[in-house]
């Protein structure tokens, strides 16, 4: 009996160590990489971006993360203490915005006049109301916060050009005062519109073509090209738009090209040298339709005239009359009688009387 314990003791240990065969054997070492692995791994590092710039990226959907608007710097929304709206790509492309009269409509407390916006946006005066400055310039007929138009920007430089989604890579609406940052402009704020930028690493071509009503068309072709990785990249952009309406013969045509280049050298190793430039050249045609009825101006000045009689010979009551001296004697008998003197002009201040002819 002792030796049968005894035997018992080295197969427990034997079974033991099968048991712990398999779990020794899952524990496997990290094979160290090598230096090729390493030196792509450090080439994929993820792209550093400047605190000035707001790429497309970023944004999720309809929700933007980060604006320029709030501080001129790239700063989250969430931590900027003003009243921003950004309207996204996405959003743009999902409501067919393609101009402010298209976006306005749907942004917070912003209007936009006109025969497609929320407010009438003519001028009332003389008896009549007159749309002109809103045919001539649809695009700068906004009211933001019920107050007067904002100011349009490009990357926040003040321009006239109208605004379009063919280039457009989001909108920086800033409602209310905001001299601090923008200098001296309107108390609605402004509305700004981010230009499309060249893509450094991937080549991009694209071409979108929409039908509307009354026979509308529009097309647009981007395409996008790196002439040196990571270094040197072109942006070329075209858009044909021709918009018809109801009312004959009122329509609308936009032809532009818009073209941008990026450059980054590496002149610092651990920092950032950017050079931007951009162009963008057209031609628009149109003929807007009226949102008032015809009206007629004429017929005031008419009423005027008829009502008022004006006679060119007597002269008005707030200017001197002309003073005369009293009559000579009448000549003596047999004398030759002298002819009258011709009457002459209304002498200068303080000189003698005229006489009258006797």
């Amino acid at each position: 009996m002792p030796n049968s314990s005894l035997l018992r003791l080295p197969v427990l240990a034997a079974g033991l160590a099968l048991l712990a065969v398999p779990a020794l054997r899952a524990q496997t070492a990290v094979a160290a990489k090598p230096a090729a692995a390493v030196g792509t791994a450090a080439a994929e590092e993820p792209l550093s971006l400047t605190p000035f710039v707001v790429v497309e990226s970023e944004d999720r959907g309809y929700a933007a993360t980060s604006t320029l608007a709030g501080t001129r710097l790239r700063t989250d929304l969430r931590d900027v203490g003003a009243a921003i709206s950004v309207v996204t790509a996405q959003l743009l492309a999902d409501t067919a915005s393609t101009n402010a009269r298209d976006i306005l409509i749907y942004t917070t407390n912003t209007e936009i006049g006109g025969f497609e916006g929320n407010f009438s946006g003519v001028a009332t005066g003389n008896g009549f109301s007159s749309a002109e400055g809103t045919l001539q310039s649809p695009s700068t007929a906004t009211r933001v916060r019920g107050l007067a138009g904002a100011d349009l920007t490009r990357d926040f430089f003040l321009t006239s050009i109208p605004l379009d989604s063919y280039n457009t890579e989001r909108i920086d609406i800033s409602r209310g005062a905001n001299a601090i940052l923008f200098g001296l402009g309107s108390p609605a704020g402004i509305i700004n519109n981010q230009l499309k930028t060249a893509n450094l690493r991937k080549p991009t071509y694209s071409i979108t073509q929409s039908f509307g009503r009354f026979d509308s068309h529009r097309e647009v072709l981007d395409v996008n090209t790196p002439l040196a990785k990571d270094l040197l990249a072109l942006r070329f952009i075209a858009l044909n738009k021709r918009e018809e309406y109801r009312q004959r013969p009122a329509f609308e045509q936009d032809r532009r090209i818009f073209a941008a280049l990026k450059f980054e050298p590496k002149l610092v190793r651990h920092g950032l040298t950017q050079i931007q430039v951009s162009y963008e050249g057209g031609r628009q045609n149109s003929n807007r339709p009226r949102p008032t009825p015809p009206h007629d101006g004429l017929s005031v000045w008419y009423n005027v005239l008829n009502k008022a009689s004006v006679d060119p010979t007597t002269p008005p009551p707030s200017l001197p009359t002309r003073s005369s001296s009293p009559t000579s004697a009448p000549p003596a008998a047999g004398s030759a009688k002298s002819p009258p003197s011709s009457p002459t002009m209304p002498a200068p201040p303080r000189a003698a009387a005229m006489s009258r002819p006797s």
